[in-house]
């Protein structure tokens, strides 16, 4: 597989977008506000813990700080169940969730260690089966993941601006990638269970196609034209 190709599948494969954001945990602490003006208005509230309800008296949001310590906003349906979450993380992470009516975290933004976008949906399980984000380079980048939690298919922009599209096998392989190269000029190749290029085709920048073969260690064994 030659430099261009690899880049590409190595992009395209490690779109850093892993699983975003534990669910929220809760705590319970009493209260304490600082003492009200004369006019009965309060400048400042100290507390621990907010708890907005509704008028039969039952919870619909809470405002409070997480078993790490982290400061936690969540809003809650009729039925109790968390729907939404907004919390930045004890290492200072922004992280919102949302949730469907089981209260499982369906979807998740979050701004990671290195200052990057992440946006994931999680399936019923919790599993995170797509993701999209921005690299250290700012290339974008879209992944999908089997049930297993394998990224079996990535878009992405390349570096240099191009677009790439890899599919990979269930050990995570590529073995198909079809990409615009620096010069613009479409190519596809497919490769073994190794990761070898073992056919491609392409287009030049005159564009005329051409078709390549190779054996097992990447050497082109037949050309057309010759």
């Amino acid at each position: 597989m030659n430099q261009t190709i690899k880049t590409a599948a190595f992009l395209l494969a490690a779109m850093g977008m892993g699983y975003l954001g534990g669910l929220l945990s809760q705590v319970n602490h009493p209260a304490s506000a600082a003492a009200p003006t004369a006019t009965g208005v309060q400048d400042v509230v100290r507390a621990k813990q907010f708890v907005l309800v509704n008028e039969m008296g039952k919870t619909r949001g809470t405002f409070q700080l997480a078993t790490d310590g982290s400061p936690v906003l969540e809003l809650l349906d009729t039925a109790g169940k968390s729907r939404g979450t907004f919390k930045v993380t004890a290492d200072g992470h922004p992280t919102l969730c949302l949730n469907d009516a089981a209260g499982k975290t369906r979807g998740a933004f979050q701004v990671d260690a290195d200052g990057h976008p992440v946006l994931a949906l999680l399936d019923a399980a919790g599993d995170t089966r797509a993701s999209f984000g921005l690299e250290e380079n700012n290339s974008p980048g879209l992944r999908f993941r089997d049930a297993a939690g394998k990224t079996r298919a990535g878009f992405a922009l390349l570096p240099d601006g191009h677009p790439g599209l890899a599919l990979f096998d269930a050990a995570g392989k590529p073995r198909g990638i079809f990409a615009l190269g620096r010069d613009d000029s479409p190519f596809l190749d497919l490769s073994d269970a190794a990761g070898e290029t073992r056919g491609a085709f392409r287009l030049g920048i005159n564009g005329n196609p051409s078709l390549q073969f190779h054996d097992a260690t990447g050497q082109v064994t037949q050309s057309l034209p010759k």
